[in-house]
């Protein structure tokens, strides 16, 4: 019974986002917004695509993330022809609650094709939102890159809990200030940022790169995404704090890019199926 009421509510929110339609053009190249998203239910990502006019890509584009990573079939280089270059901050950095994630605002640049982009901030996601050959991690984190012609590049790391031995001490110290900012719009800073470590292991680990989207509203396209293969650490306090604090986070995997939107091949089902239905009625 509750399959059957899972599946009805389901088939309830796709029929309402198939009968709102599809025509209306998106706002491109926004950094994203997360303040009163909802990550299932109503006004989860199924229903993302008509919240707003401008976030209506989130349910008809056709390079939406994240998705499930298939490593013999992605472009894959070495970490280290990524120009990830990231100062340290010995006396921390910004760090607030957005709601339903939490937010590091610092400095740095990334070089890749030849192009330069600067960071806006980086924030987590619970559970991680890539899959690699349908593994999914933890927790993910999102280093955002704008570049001056509003060009967005990201690069993202997963993570898994770890022994305090094996444990990334630049994450530890991101959240040990996290208890003082339990709710949203609170603001307090992070430990010293070291990034070395975090550098290090990109440098040592394989990037898979294709062109998607921001996983939350408005969903913009022809983003620049590299996911570090590697998984790095995080301590068992801090991993337990930070999904505490964010909750769940992670928007459904999308269709490999260039495929039709998954949303918009659910309304052809159902449109297929209500044909069907119609043309078995009025058979005699």
């Amino acid at each position: 019974m509750r399959s059957i009421l899972a599946f009805s509510a389901l088939t309830s929110l796709v029929s309402a986002f198939c009968d709102h339609g599809t025509t209306l053009n998106p706002r491109q190249n926004d950094i994203g917004e997360t303040l009163e998203l909802a990550f299932s239910g109503i006004g989860g990502p199924l229903e993302w695509g008509h919240l707003n006019e401008s976030y209506r890509i989130c349910s008809t584009g056709t390079s939406q993330s994240p998705i499930n990573i298939h490593s013999n079939n992605i472009t894959t280089i070495a970490g280290a022809q990524l120009g990830f270059d990231l100062p340290n901050r010995p006396e921390g950095a910004e760090f607030e609650n957005l709601g339903k994630t939490v937010e590091v605002n610092t400095t740095g640049t990334l070089v890749r094709d030849g192009k330069t982009f600067n960071l806006a901030q980086f924030h987590f996601h619970t559970p991680g939102e890539h899959q690699i050959d349908s593994h999914y991690y933890p927790l993910e984190v999102h280093f955002v890159f704008q570049a001056e012609d509003d060009s967005i590049a990201v690069v993202g790391f997963v993570l898994e809990p770890g022994t305090d031995e094996e444990a990334s001490a630049l994450f530890k110290n991101v959240f040990v200030n996290l208890e003082q900012i339990p709710r949203r719009g609170l603001k307090t800073v992070t430990g010293a940022l070291d990034f070395t470590e975090l550098r290090d292991h990109l440098h040592k680990s394989q990037v898979f790169q294709y062109t998607g989207s921001l996983t939350v509203p408005p969903c913009s396209q022809n983003l620049a995404w590299n996911v570090v293969q590697e998984p790095l650490f995080i301590d068992l306090k801090s991993f337990r704090a930070v999904r505490k604090t964010m909750g769940f986070n992670a928007r459904y995997i999308q269709n490999p890019p260039g495929e039709v939107n998954l949303l918009q091949h659910a309304c052809r089902l159902m449109a297929e199926d209500d044909e069907a239905e119609k043309a078995r009625l009025a058979t005699p």
